[in-house]
């Protein structure tokens, strides 16, 4: 038996953990990098509408990009 695929709402998720610890990498050293993946971040979120942890980690990184 095969797993199931990732739902979209996962893969989502997983892209936002990810942008955020992009963002929280680089926004001493490199702050043009962590506003970059907030950015993305805000986008990704505004695509998810409802999805209260996307959301949450978009805020997160808004406020410290």
């Amino acid at each position: 038996m095969t797993a199931a695929p990732p739902s979209p709402h996962a893969e989502r998720t997983a892209l936002a953990w990810s942008l955020k610890d992009r963002c929280y990498a680089a926004w001493h050293a490199e702050p043009a990098r962590a506003l970059e993946a907030a950015d993305a971040l805000q986008a990704l979120a505004a695509e998810a509408p409802g999805a209260a942890e996307i959301e949450g980690l978009a805020h997160w990184t808004a406020g410290i990009a």
